[in-house]
């Protein structure tokens, strides 16, 4: 890619996986890749995110920018398995309670 030039078709096809621009309401965004870096930027308002190695790092990092949380499979892990302990110990706890 050239510097400046507009990261597509990846970008285009995306655009309702980013949180709108909490400096001005946009829905719209551009990932655009510039000496080496790809990020998002809001063009209504040139709110840049943080520079990224990857389109899926500078999306990330647009929605972590926007206070959405972009969870990750090792999080998503981590919250079922410690759910499921709790469970299990819950579950321990009562059957000794009763004997």
């Amino acid at each position: 890619m050239n510097r400046g030039e507009e990261a597509a078709p990846h970008g285009a096809g995306r655009r309702a996986m980013l949180a709108p621009c909490v400096e001005c309401a946009s829905d719209h965004y551009e990932i655009l890749y510039d000496s080496g870096c790809f990020f998002a930027v809001c063009p209504s308002c040139g709110r840049r995110g943080p520079d990224a190695a990857s389109l899926y790092e500078a999306l990330m990092g647009w929605r972590q920018m926007n206070d959405r949380r972009a969870q990750s499979i090792w999080g998503m892990l981590l919250a079922i398995t410690t759910v499921l302990c709790v469970i299990v110990a819950s579950l321990a706890l009562g059957s000794l309670m009763l004997r």
